[in-house]
């Protein structure tokens, strides 16, 4: 009798064991390495509630009980979140062109009428200028004001809303000096952000404006400090934005590495007039620019002669005398274009 009772229950064990599938015993382990594992992070917080009734007073605690699931992390993306990758690009936040004071700054006279302020006119002539300022000026001013003040720059951003030969963005666009030498590299920039427009317009055949007058949206980027133009669906809007922002870029990161590259005596505030204080460009030709040359945004027009003149790379050069090799290389007509291997 004693063994017919151990060999049923061997039985029913077996046949137990034959229905349960064959990694069951692993997906019980797992159930409970996750049910310990949320018990250590099990948060107990307790709150005390006095109600007062005469002549007794009754005192309740109510224990609130949560789990929080664990925290998955690695040194893989750790090291990534450092270097910048895998950042969330999809929180944005409103760029604030608000309280500016734009017209705060000091106002340059006009060298044809000198009884006439040309500085509050500036970029208009567009559209959708509000109160003589063209919008996209608005957000250059307040795109600088965010990075500057951001990257702990000790500088106005006013200053240089006018300043320089080129760094002109509040005088309107048919009265700004052109063709002058940049006084120093923060102008240089500007005369950069300046040729950016003038080539989106001659890339796009003149569809675009010239002046960066595509009123477009720009939004600033939480995780990075930076700002995004994907919100513009016209192209023309999409590269006016591009050249503001590559603008801004370059202009705090100069100021953020060397504050010495500021001349406060190339400000407006101060004085200085970009018609009589700049000196002029000498041309090679006063023919219009037809074409232009490099990487956007750092692109800039010149005039292809009859197709006579043609750009390799970020350099422009006579057909008849040069080749344009792989990798950007000239080389003369004598030679050939060297191999790659």
């Amino acid at each position: 009798m004693k063994l017919l009772s151990i060999f049923l229950v061997a039985a029913v064990f077996g046949q137990e064991k034959a229905e349960k599938p064959e990694n069951w015993w692993k997906l019980q382990k797992i159930k409970q390495n996750r049910l310990e594992r949320m018990q250590r992070k099990q948060m107990t917080s307790t709150k005390v509630i006095t109600t007062t009734e005469a002549p007794t007073t009754t005192t309740s605690t109510t224990t609130t009980t949560a789990f929080v699931k664990p925290r998955k992390t690695n040194k893989k993306k750790r090291k990534n979140r450092k270097n910048g990758k895998n950042v969330d690009y999809s929180t944005y936040f409103d760029l604030n062109t608000e309280n500016l004071a734009l017209d705060d700054v000091t106002n340059p006279k006009s060298p044809n009428d000198k009884n006439k302020s040309i500085f509050s006119m500036g970029r208009s002539q567009g559209k959708g200028q509000d109160n003589g300022i063209h919008p996209n000026t608005r957000k250059i001013a307040g795109m600088l004001r965010h990075r500057m003040l951001a990257m702990g720059i000790q500088i106005r951003f006013l200053d240089l809303l006018g300043y320089g030969c080129w760094c002109s963005f509040l005088i309107r666009h048919d009265l700004r000096p052109r063709n002058k030498e940049p006084s120093d590299k923060i102008d240089e920039i500007c005369r950069k952000w300046s040729k950016c427009h003038e080539c989106s317009s001659i890339d796009s055949y003149y569809q675009c404006s010239a002046q960066g007058h595509d009123v477009y949206q720009v939004q600033g980027i939480i995780a990075t400090g930076k700002f995004t133009c994907a919100s513009n669906e016209d192209s023309c809007a999409l590269r006016a934005c591009e050249c503001d922002t590559e603008l801004v870029y370059k202009l705090s990161d100069l100021l953020a590495n060397d504050p010495k590259n500021f001349n406060i005596m190339n400000s407006y505030e101060k004085g200085f007039s970009p018609y009589f204080q700049c000196i002029e460009k000498r041309m090679m030709t006063d023919r219009k620019s037809d074409k232009c040359c490099g990487q956007f945004p750092d692109r800039f027009p010149f005039w292809s002669n009859m197709s006579q003149k043609a750009c390799c790379g970020s350099k422009t050069y006579d057909v008849n005398l040069f080749d344009c090799c792989q990798g950007a290389k000239l080389v003369p007509k004598s030679m050939t274009c060297p191999r790659q291997l």
